[in-house]
C-alpha cells in the first residue's frame, strides 16, 4: 500500500493499491493495527473509485482485462458512486499529496498521437482549433491539387488551340506539282 499512487518511468506510470477485498475487511475489521490507521481503508477504496469511476464502463472494462496484471482484484472496478463531497481533495488526508502530484502531472501531459488528440477532452477550445487546423491544411491541399490539374489542362488546351492544324483530306498525301 505504500506504492499506492506513486508515479515511476518518468510519470508514465503510476502504482494502484488495486487489492479492494483487503480493503473492505481492513474497513469493517474491529482490530486495528499500527500499519493501518483509522479511515484509511475507507480513503483508498474511495480513492479507487475516483480513478475507476463506476458510471464509465470503458474504464472499468479496461481495468479488467489488464493482459499483464491476471492477479488484479476485480473488486477495484465494482460499483461506487461517489458524491461531490466524497470527491473533494480536503477530504482525503491520506491521499492527498499523491493526488495532488497524479493531478499535476496529468494536466501537464500532452497527447503524442492522432489518437490521443482525438480523445484528449481536456482542452475543448485546443481540440476544436486542432482539428480544424488539420481539416483547413487538407482542404488547402485538396484545392490547390485541383487548381494545379485545372491549370495543367489550361495550358494544353492553349497549345492545342495554338498548333497548325492539317486538313483532314491532306493527311499523309503527296502532291505532285
Amino acid at each position: 500500500m505504500l506504492d499506492h499512487l506513486r508515479l515511476t518511468d518518468d510519470d508514465q506510470r503510476v502504482h494502484i493499491f488495486h487489492h479492494a477485498s483487503f480493503l473492505e475487511v481492513q474497513k469493517h475489521s474491529i482490530v486495528l493495527t499500527v500499519s493501518s490507521p483509522p479511515g484509511l481503508a475507507d480513503e483508498t477504496l474511495r480513492m479507487l473509485a475516483l480513478l475507476i469511476p463506476s458510471s464509465d464502463p470503458a474504464t472499468r472494462t479496461w481495468f479488467t482485462k489488464l493482459p499483464n496484471y491476471p492477479n488484479l482484484d476485480k473488486r477495484s472496478a465494482r460499483d461506487r458512486r461517489l458524491k461531490t463531497d466524497d470527491r473533494q481533495l480536503q477530504n482525503f488526508a491520506f491521499w492527498r499529496e499523491r493526488l495532488l502530484m497524479l493531478k499535476q502531472v496529468f494536466d501537464e501531459a500532452q497527447p503524442q498521437s492522432l489518437s490521443q488528440w482525438w480523445y484528449d477532452g481536456r482542452s475543448g477550445l485546443q481540440w476544436f482549433t486542432l482539428w480544424v487546423a488539420i481539416l483547413v491544411l487538407v482542404l488547402t491541399i485538396v484545392f490547390g491539387l485541383i487548381q494545379s490539374i485545372e491549370g495543367e489542362l489550361q495550358v494544353y488546351a492553349s497549345f492545342e488551340a495554338l498548333s497548325p492544324s492539317q486538313p483532314s483530306g491532306s493527311k499523309g498525301a503527296r502532291t505532285n506539282a
